[in-house]
């Protein structure tokens, strides 16, 4: 795939006509921003043409293939057997769900479309304001920014010697925040929501930035000890030896009940002990102090 700056990706649209009313309204979206001219079958093909051929050429000539993922997606052959195509001719694929009665576990009971599970993705139930990279809401233009920034470049691995975020889904957005303005401090930070892009396994990507990491910022909230994710990244980041450093969620902000009982939970769970008897950074929005606890790591 041709990563220059000025290079404009081929980008094959699959959806159901069910839906192209949601997919319309997202190339409108990409069209403004003026980069990308995706390729959507109602536009390039006219009778007599023979569809399937045209498809699948189009497909082979495409640089990122965004799958319009819905109930009646699924329910398509014809829709499926694009999605297969693209998947086993290693297209790169960027899932975009775009209907809330789908999860991704929906997506295991298909061959055609299991593994894009693990993919990250760009969901886009539009109310017209604003689309959601996991749970975490973006504006139409930020959104639409990030997948031009993405489907025009290789995604590279995480770098080395930075600070990983970790946090329960709840605080989502608390953890974004305070990873930004960490950077303003000019601390090096990584998290899912901002550094795995679109299409790429963001699993793969969470192990290789923990891997690469020399500190792992913890942000708390009651329930922690039920994710699976937060104790894998806590059992690989004390496998390591790297400096766990819990912060206060926001959901924990003056609620003295809820507190207690996220420290009963952790003290009852030996996999995340480690965070019971560390002191924890209160969720008071000035990060001074933490950041120059982690530049004594990263620098």
């Amino acid at each position: 795939m041709n990563t220059e700056p000025n290079h404009s990706p081929k980008v094959f649209f699959s959806y159901c006509h069910t839906d192209a009313s949601t997919m319309g309204f997202f190339a409108t979206l990409l069209r403004d921003q003026g980069a990308i001219c995706p390729w959507i079958e109602t536009e390039r093909l006219e009778p007599p043409a023979k569809y399937r051929p045209a498809i699948l050429a189009a497909i082979l000539e495409s640089d990122v293939v965004a799958l319009f993922l819905s109930t009646a997606y699924l329910a398509s052959e014809f829709c499926l057997m694009e999605a297969y195509i693209a998947r086993s001719m290693g297209k790169r694929v960027i899932p975009v769900m775009i209907e809330d009665g789908i999860s991704f576990k929906n997506l295991t009971d298909y061959p055609e479309t299991k593994g894009l599970e693990d993919l990250f993705a760009l969901c886009c139930q539009v109310d017209g304001t604003s689309l959601r990279v996991m749970d975490l809401p973006l504006s139409l233009e930020a959104a639409m920014q990030r997948f031009i920034s993405d489907v025009r470049k290789t995604p590279v691995p995480p770098l080395a010697g930075l600070a990983y975020v970790a946090y329960p889904s709840s605080e989502t957005v608390f953890a974004t925040n305070l990873t930004l303005q960490l950077r303003e401090l000019g601390i090096g930070t990584w998290i899912m929501t901002l550094d795995v892009p679109f299409g790429a396994h963001w699993r793969e990507f969470q192990v290789q930035a923990l891997a690469k990491a020399r500190a792992l910022i913890m942000v708390m909230n009651e329930g922690l000890t039920r994710s699976r994710y937060v104790r894998t990244e806590l059992l690989l980041a004390e496998a390591r030896g790297i400096p766990v450093m819990p912060v206060m969620g926001e959901g924990l902000k003056g609620d003295d009940a809820a507190m207690r009982r996220m420290r009963s939970e952790l003290g009852a769970s030996p996999d995340h002990r480690i965070l019971f008897d560390h002191n924890h950074f209160p969720a008071h929005g000035r990060w001074d102090t933490l950041a120059d606890q982690l530049g004594k790591h990263l620098f």
